[in-house]
């Protein structure tokens, strides 16, 4: 057991109650990216403006505010951790040794803070697993969010959903929504905090090519 890690996730989760209690929000920096305490990101139903379903070759994942040594924009669905989270979970294999959990230990999976695999954890993800699989062999499972910037397909909502029907062979039904949100105030704070910094250069050629998207 990873102590340290253990009480690192334990004093952040309480951070996360007490900054969502007072309605602030706190970002800061580390090794591998930006970080935020209580994201004060708008709601997602911004507007549907288009239902379909896709393959999933065709989906990639979005900004993660992680510089280029570890971020994962532009990573296909079907190469993602997400996606080798999902087949280690079929074929019973050891959750902890996927690249999805040395990522979330480590901080650098997303824009989140890392965290530590507990067995209750393990246990959520598999809990999960059964219950997105399920709803896709019935077809009843929330539809995937995505944007489109320079002609490609973002997901912001439904990664493990995405994966996950890649891995049975599915199309993933998709609500494709405005790319504005991305101009959420808080997504626009983060990335103004890397705007000039080289390391994340991913994320800046991203957001050129959202403003060329938007004239």
């Amino acid at each position: 057991m990873n102590v340290s890690l253990f009480f690192y996730d334990l004093i952040f989760r309480l951070l996360d109650k007490i900054f969502k209690k007072i309605g602030l929000s706190f970002i800061f920096k580390t090794t591998v990216g930006v970080k935020y305490i209580n994201p004060l990101i708008g709601e997602l139903p911004h507007a549907v403006i288009d239902c379909f379903e896709i393959e999933p070759e065709y989906l990639f994942l979005g900004v993660d505010f992680l510089s280029d040594e570890f971020s994962l924009l532009g990573t296909n669905v079907c190469k993602s951790p997400h996606f080798f989270l999902m087949r280690t979970i079929l074929l019973k294999g050891e959750i902890r040794k996927t690249e999805y959990c040395r990522r979330l230990e480590q901080g650098s999976l997303d824009a989140r803070k890392k965290m530590y695999i507990s067995s209750k954890r393990e246990k959520i993800f598999i809990d999960m697993f059964k219950k997105r699989e399920k709803q896709i062999e019935l077809n009843e499972y929330p539809p995937v969010k995505v944007y489109e910037v320079d002609k490609k397909l973002y997901v912001v909502d439904g990664k493990h959903r995405a994966a996950l029907c890649a891995l049975m062979g599915r199309k993933v039904k998709c609500e494709k929504i405005s790319s504005d949100y991305l101009k959420d105030s808080f997504l626009s704070w983060l990335h103004s905090r890397i705007a000039t910094n080289e390391s994340f250069s991913k994320h800046n050629v991203f957001f050129r090519c959202l403003r060329k998207d938007s004239v």
